[in-house]
């Protein structure tokens, strides 16, 4: 079966929600769901099929009215049915992840494969040898080991080690630093230790640094900790979740950065109950000049639309997302009560 519906021709009516056309088989071809195109625009969303010669719109055509007008269906029939299982699939993925390393909590991993390792380099890491350890693993093996006790490592500080105003060991450059100390020194352990960072600080780990002393030289960013997000090789990945009364609209900042997304945006009681899959769907965002979006998977009380959203635009018994121009998603519960929505970008 084509992709698309062509045969004969249509006519609408600026205002009307009545699809007429001539030479077409619209029962055997068509139906509920697809989408009518014409003189490279969108006529509308099929919401009944009347006969075979007959269309009811689900929303009223806006356009220049069309007679004897060339036109296109899209006929997805199983495609359509394979890509909301698929998404249905990768939902029930990315819900698993949001527990684990997208919150940014990872297993323990192994010397051959470390909790925390590197795409390019899978045998380089972090690992969790044991209860309050942390391992550093190069080439499947335990380089360095953090307990709440001791730092204890298997190979020698050479050169300088800096972090940040921080410098440990010789100082090869010559240069004034904040703290430096020489070969052989003892620092005694304290009960903890917190590293602060103020309101726009972020914790980042950088690979391939050409310049030791100078600190960032030719260094490539792989993953970088900031207030409200999490960065792996520069693509910033992370969750919120907001609870919107009945009739509101909550707001979710897009990762820093980005203007565009794929969300998954789950729905939940505000007790924290099962998903409500009615009011959850799969987006693709654009928070740019011109905010678009379109729906890649939608619950049946699911909606996507590119406009300002006020708590009561939307129909009334639906969940509406929208992006912004302030680079933000807008979540509209009508829902009838309050709701928890977990919104997760890709």
């Amino acid at each position: 079966m084509s992709a698309w519906y062509r045969a004969g021709t249509i006519s609408v009516p600026n205002g009307s929600t009545t699809l007429t056309g001539s030479g077409t088989a619209f029962v055997a071809n068509v139906s509920a769901g697809m989408m009518v195109v014409a003189n490279n625009q969108i006529i509308g969303e099929v919401a009944a099929v009347v006969s075979n010669t007959q269309i009811t719109l689900a929303v009223a055509y806006a356009g220049t009215t069309l007679s004897g007008a060339n036109y296109a269906i899209a006929n997805l029939g199983a495609v359509r049915n394979s890509l909301i299982t698929a998404v249905q699939d990768l939902t029930a993925l990315v819900e698993a992840a949001q527990d684990g390393a997208l919150s940014g909590r990872f297993g323990d991993g192994t010397l051959a494969e470390p909790g925390m390792a590197f795409l390019a380099d899978l045998n380089t890491g972090f690992r969790r040898p044991a209860s309050d350890q942390i391992g550093m693993v190069t080439g499947g093996v335990q380089r360095a080991l953090l307990s709440s006790t001791a730092l204890t490592l298997a190979v020698p500080i050479a050169g300088t080690l800096d972090v940040g105003r921080l410098r440990i060991g010789t100082n090869s450059a010559g240069t004034t630093t904040d703290l430096e100390l020489a070969a052989n020194s003892v620092i005694a352990a304290e009960d903890s230790i917190t590293v602060g960072l103020e309101s726009n600080g972020y914790l980042r780990f950088l690979h391939s640094i050409t310049d030791v002393a100078g600190g960032t030289a030719g260094g490539s960013e792989v993953w970088r900790i900031a207030d409200g997000a999490m960065t792996l090789n520069g693509v910033p990945v992370w969750a919120e979740e907001i609870t919107v009364a009945d009739d509101a609209v909550g707001l979710v900042d897009f990762p820093a950065g980005r203007i565009g997304a794929m969300a998954v945006i789950n729905a939940s009681n505000t007790t924290g109950g099962d998903i409500q899959n009615t009011h959850s769907g799969v987006v693709m965002l654009d928070a740019g000049a011109s905010p678009a979006g379109f729906s890649v998977y939608s619950g049946a009380s699911f909606s996507v639309t590119n406009t300002t959203l006020t708590g009561t635009t939307g129909t009334d018994g639906r969940t509406t997302v929208a992006p912004n121009t302030s680079g933000q998603l807008q979540i509209e519960n009508r829902g009838g009560l309050s709701r928890k929505f977990k919104v997760v970008f890709l």
